[in-house]
């Protein structure tokens, strides 16, 4: 169960916490119009007459827009006093598509830039006929989005869920144990494809070698955090939750947006291999496992009053589904 908290902090959020949110929206906005613009027939920024006639692409930038826009509202959820009171799942799974998405972006971006630059590479051919401008609005605009979000999740957390920043590691069950030992060679699958296609001899590029490389280290982060639950009350829950937060939720974006482009014959894939379909199939599948001992761990702990409280019990603290 998930607890709500009826604190007054929440009635009145910081300059800081709304400096965030306004932040993050600016940063969205530029994306959000370039795809508007898409999905109503304008060719901006595309540089082949003939790329997106068929109607995969169409259902993508309509999905990509609808993402947006659910960033956008997340972050007001996060930062105004109605946010409290949205149904939990109605927060945590968009912000954990949120944040697998974006945090590889956010770390593997400023990576690539300085893996180019040290091996003195060419920049990257563009894979899709897009004008040369729309990578750096897009990727930023992503950056900036991803930095802001996450910020704002963060001071939104600790105001409706304040135990999981201080409660140890709870005892996992037989059975979130036996997910991880599923979900823990999936993981770990992923990240070994992850590499072995971006280190391709005819293939190697060093920024999407870069990419991989920290794409890899958020696979082995989802599960190091599940194992770090490890021993029972051990050390603190939120440190191992948040590596698996990170980690099992890119496994899970990453591998859907994967399952959907490969097997959807959207024109933004160039080709689709088996080693891409089992990589995208293993990140998902595995991500998916691990994420579900994060819930029930999560669930556990925030059933519980935080350290130090004694709070007598209130609708406005009621467990919620």
């Amino acid at each position: 169960m998930i607890s709500e908290p009826g604190t007054a902090e929440a009635e009145r959020p910081s300059l800081t916490r709304r400096a965030l949110c306004y932040a993050a929206i600016v940063s969205a906005v530029p994306y959000l119009v370039l795809k508007v613009l898409w999905v109503t027939g304008s060719r901006v920024g595309i540089t082949d007459p003939q790329f997106g006639d068929d109607g995969s692409l169409l259902v993508l930038n309509v999905l990509t827009l609808a993402m947006d826009a659910a960033a956008i509202a997340l972050v007001l959820a996060f930062t105004y006093p109605w946010g409290q009171r949205v149904p939990a799942w109605l927060v945590l799974l968009p912000v954990f598509v949120g944040c697998g998405l974006l945090g590889p972006i956010v770390v593997g971006i400023p990576v690539a830039v300085v893996a180019t630059a040290l091996v003195d590479a060419p920049p990257p051919q563009a894979a899709l006929p897009l004008a040369g401008w729309v990578y750096p609005l897009v990727y930023g605009g992503f950056m900036l989005l991803g930095i802001f979000l996450v910020a704002a999740f963060w001071f939104y957390a600790r105001s409706r869920w304040p135990q999981v920043f201080t409660a140890r590691t709870p005892k996992l069950s037989g059975t979130e144990w036996s997910l991880t030992a599923v979900g823990s060679p999936l993981a770990l699958t992923a990240a070994v494809l992850l590499l072995v296609d971006a280190f391709q001899p005819s293939e190697v590029q060093s920024s999407a070698a870069a990419v991989a490389v920290v794409r890899t280290l958020f696979a082995l982060a989802a599960v190091v955090g599940v194992v770090g639950f490890y021993p029972y009350g051990g050390r603190r829950f939120a440190p191992p939750m948040l590596a698996g937060w990170f980690g099992a939720s890119s496994l899970v974006a990453w591998g859907a947006w994967g399952v959907l482009t490969v097997l959807g014959g959207a024109t933004v894939v160039a080709r689709a291999d088996t080693m891409e379909v089992v990589g995208a199939l293993a990140q998902l599948l595995g991500g998916a496992l691990l994420a579900l001992v994060l819930i029930r761990a999560q669930r556990r702990v925030t059933a519980r009053e935080p350290e130090g409280a004694h709070r007598p019990a209130s609708p406005g603290r009621a467990p919620i589904g």
